[in-house]
Parts: structure tokens; C-alpha cells; sequence
């Protein structure tokens, strides 16, 4: 994995747990050096090499780690400046539905870092059945679609933050829920003055939670 793919990072016992935006596994690590952590599993979350699960978030409750896809709409870059005009044009009325970003996993590893036992549930439909979230389940991520950014675990309950949408009057999405019944969700809001949620942590006293652009904003490429 490249360090420009980091997306999520916790630790779980002695392990660091760390999952790319890309592909379809991610990787624990063992500490060698006060400072430096060596490669000691790679776990494949789906078989196939044409999977890409768009992992965004991962946190630790217990002896489990949670991992979450973006549950988004990708639309298609521009290509190179040698690409013609048309063909890029083309290229941006493509949107690609990603199966595998459509994945909320719960894991349970053993004292290796080997994957010991593994539960899935897919949001996309409860996502498309909400009132509130609903309309925005058809509007690619970056362009104010449901896109799903970050994870945190406090009490056994889950938030799922989102980068988008952000509504009217600048609140953004928090989804609250059990991965065991996940359609007992309840919706909560934040403000983050026209931000969404690039990434959220539980602390003692509540969260932290880090905001940005819901497009590409001033990102480098």
C-alpha cells in the first residue's frame, strides 16, 4: 500500500491496523522500534482482483476493529490535456457504482494479526430509504452525494460521519447505530460552516472530528 492511500488507521491490542482507498484488503503492522512498525498480515476482504471497496474509516471496540466503505458514487476525472475534448466530456457523464464501497465490516483478529472472524452489512439501501439521505444516494461523491468518510466507536455504538451531503444551513450527516441492527439508525447533525467530515475519533468527553471540502476543494491532485 502507498502512503498516499492511507485512509484509515487504529490500533487493536499490540497491532496497528491500517486500510488503503483502494483495493480490497488491508494490513496490520507490529512494532519493531520504539519508532518504526514492519508489514505482519495482509488481509483480503473480497476475493478478485476487480474489487474496489473505497475503504474511509476504521476504529476499534473491544477485541473488534471496524472498517467502512465510502457507500458513494464515483464519477470519472478528466484525463490527460492530450485527451480530446469530446472523449473528456464523455468521460465526465460517467458514474461508476462500486459494489464493494458498499461495505461495513466488523472484524475480529487473533494475536497473529490473521483474520479470525468476519461480519458484513451493505447501507446503501437504508441510505436510499431515508427521507434526508435518500435524493443524495444518486449524486456522485465530491459533488454532494452520500459519501461516508469516517467511523468512530464509543459505548458499542457506532458514527459514521460523512463528507457529504452537507444540507441546507451547512449540517452534516451523522449516522448512529448498532452493526447488528443497522435500520434502528438515527440521524444526527453538525455544523462545520459548509465543511463535511473528513474524519472522526471518540475521546473521553465526546469526538473530535476533522472538516473539509466536500469537493476537491483546494486539494492538491
Amino acid at each position: 500500500m502507498h502512503s498516499d492511500q492511507l485512509s484509515g488507521i487504529t490500533f487493536i491490542g499490540d497491532r496497528l491496523v491500517i486500510c488503503p482507498d483502494e483495493e480490497a484488503s488491508f494490513q496490520t503492522l507490529r512494532r519493531v522500534a520504539p519508532d518504526r512498525y514492519t508489514v505482519a498480515t495482509t488481509i483480503t476482504l473480497f476475493s478478485g482482483d476487480d474489487v474496489e471497496i473505497d475503504l474511509e474509516g476504521a476504529a476499534k471496540d473491544g477485541t473488534h476493529v471496524y472498517l467502512v466503505g465510502s457507500h458513494s458514487l464515483a464519477r470519472k476525472k478528466k484525463s490527460s490535456r492530450t485527451v480530446p475534448i469530446k472523449k473528456n466530456r464523455q468521460r465526465l457523464t460517467d458514474v461508476e457504482k462500486r459494489e464493494g464501497a458498499n461495505s461495513f465490516f466488523r472484524l475480529k483478529l487473533d494475536r497473529e494479526g490473521n483474520l479470525a472472524s468476519k461480519d458484513r452489512v451493505g447501507l446503501q439501501g437504508i441510505l436510499k430509504g431515508d427521507k434526508i439521505l435518500g435524493p443524495f444516494t444518486k449524486i456522485p461523491s465530491k459533488e454532494n452525494g452520500t459519501d461516508i468518510e469516517g467511523i468512530a466507536v464509543k459505548d458499542e455504538t457506532l458514527f459514521l460521519g460523512f463528507r457529504g451531503p452537507v444540507r441546507r444551513e451547512n449540517f452534516v450527516p451523522v449516522m448512529v447505530l448498532q452493526l447488528d441492527r443497522p435500520e434502528d439508525y438515527e440521524l444526527r447533525f453538525v455544523n462545520l460552516d459548509g465543511h463535511g467530515i473528513r474524519d472522526i475519533t471518540a475521546v473521553e468527553n465526546g469526538f473530535l472530528i476533522i472538516g473539509g471540502p466536500v469537493g476537491d476543494g483546494l486539494e492538491a491532485e
